[in-house]
């Protein structure tokens, strides 16, 4: 693991700790709507461009697990491994080989407390842990 990987990990590793010890805060809380919102509207600008202005979008919250469940809250339902790849990789860079990614990001997303990996549609899925599934999902999970 080179320095740059170290020092994200380090920063992860801060930030979970920080939204633990923010997260009932009614400001925080609206803080974190409020960076989904713009990270949501980024995300569908015409041709699904990557924004590329620094204040297009807030590069302190870039971790696999935060714009995972940006992604979630945006599409509304479970998404799969490589979908939530898809999204993150509109955002910053992943690993070039597409194992050595799904690995990275699974082992991210697995670490992250709100968010929970569940059968979904005859395969995996991610949501979050603390978000009702959404209804009209229900019906095609299949119990593990």
């Amino acid at each position: 693991m080179d320095v740059r990987e170290q020092l994200i990990g380090a920063r992860g590793a801060l930030q979970k700790a920080v939204d633990r010890a923010l997260e009932e805060m009614p400001e925080y809380k609206a803080l974190q709507r409020v960076e989904e919102a713009l990270a949501a509207l980024d995300a569908t600008s015409p041709g699904g461009e990557r924004p590329t202005e620094p204040d297009q979008f807030d590069r302190s919250n870039l971790s696999y697990a935060n714009l995972a469940i940006q992604a979630l809250r945006h599409t509304g339902q479970p998404m799969t491994t490589p979908e939530i790849i898809g999204y993150i990789a509109r955002f910053r860079q992943i690993a070039s080989d597409p194992e050595k990614a799904k690995i990275n990001v699974s082992s991210a997303l697995s670490k992250e407390e709100g968010l929970v990996n569940l059968a979904w549609k005859g395969g995996r899925a991610w949501w979050l842990r603390r978000e009702q599934i959404p209804k009209r999902e229900l019906d095609s999970m299949v119990t593990p």
